[in-house]
Order: structure tokens, then C-alpha cells, then sequence
């Protein structure tokens, strides 16, 4: 079973799952082993799409992906505080939709870590 932090809520993917195609949020992708709570592999990606084909095979295109262990807390965290600051200074639309686009994925960034 794959999990993934779809936009429109988490969504378990299992064999034989309807073909369907997500757009993903920041967030934790996790593959699991036979057993649900067979955590073999966990990913934190900033988001993307995902595609479930009818052969039950699983693509998930992200902009980034980190190892979940990779993750660091005090990055994610200044992070945080410069793209608040950069919002603050943004004065076009361009600049205020990457600091937003920063801020989203750093709070997901530490919920995630928080949520361990």
C-alpha cells in the first residue's frame, strides 16, 4: 500500500485501485510493506501529481522529494521565517506566490516531523 497526501485529502493506494490522477500537497508519501504497519519506505515531497493506471502500478511525478530521516527541523524552520519576511517585502504577485509556495511547504515540513 502507498499513502499519499493528496490535495483533496491522504489517499491509499492498493492493488487494483480505480486509475485516477491526483494532485499532491506538500507532504509524506509512504510505501508500506505487506503488512500496514510495514513501513518500508517514507518521502516527504513539496507536490505534484500522482497516477494510478489500471495495471495497479503507481507514478508519483513531485517537484522535490527528501528521505523522510533527511528532513532537519531548524532548516525547515528558517525556512519559515525567511519566506514570512520575503512575503512581507514581496511587492509583485510573483514574489508573494514563492513565498507563499516556501511557507506551505515548510509548515508541512515540520507538521510532518512533528507528527513522527
Amino acid at each position: 500500500m502507498v499513502t499519499l497526501p493528496a490535495v483533496s485529502g491522504v489517499m491509499g493506494i492498493l492493488g487494483e485501485h480505480a486509475p485516477t490522477i491526483a494532485q499532491l500537497r506538500p507532504g509524506v508519501v509512504t510505501v508500506h510493506g505487506n503488512d500496514i504497519a510495514d513501513v518500508t519506505h517514507k518521502y516527504f515531497i513539496s507536490g505534484g501529481f500522482a497516477e494510478i493506471k489500471a495495471d495497479s502500478t503507481a507514478n508519483v511525478q513531485a517537484v522535490e522529494a527528501v528521505k523522510f530521516e533527511d528532513l532537519d527541523g531548524a532548516q525547515a524552520r528558517k525556512q519559515l521565517d525567511e519566506a514570512n519576511a520575503a512575503l512581507q517585502k514581496a511587492s509583485t504577485d510573483a514574489d508573494k506566490a514563492l513565498a507563499q509556495i516556501q511557507i506551505e511547504v515548510s509548515e508541512a515540513v515540520l507538521q510532518a516531523l512533528e507528527a513522527k
